[in-house]
């Protein structure tokens, strides 16, 4: 990771759990963004993304500690109006959403 980050003139992204050990390396690669995704089971909404509402102290701190590390934060959940609407409302800042579509493409149409 260190390699490709020092011999690239690109943007590096970095999925990442929301894990100590994976925030640790995130600040020593310095990416831009991190990408936070679900590693455990616990952590997924129904369809895939992370579980805002469940999740908010863990992200919110995490977020937090990254921005003073001049890191952007993305964050990959689910086009979920609930999640959505408390994403919108809450503190949790950020800088990217990524929104999982796997539950559209895997719909039959009429359905979206």
């Amino acid at each position: 990771m260190f390699t490709l980050k020092k011999n690239t003139n690109t943007e590096l992204n970095l999925e990442i759990a929301a894990t100590e050990e994976m925030l640790e390396i995130a600040k020593k690669v310095k990416p831009y963004p991190i990408n936070i995704v679900p590693e455990k089971r616990e952590e997924l909404t129904t369809e895939g993304g992370l579980d805002i509402i469940n999740m908010y102290s863990k992200l919110s701190s995490i977020i937090e500690e990254v921005h003073n590390f001049d890191i952007k934060v993305s964050l990959f959940i689910n086009p979920n109006i609930n999640q959505l609407k408390y994403l919108e409302k809450s503190e949790i800042k950020p800088d990217i959403v990524e929104i999982h579509t796997g539950g559209y493409c895997n719909s039959p149409l009429e359905k979206n």
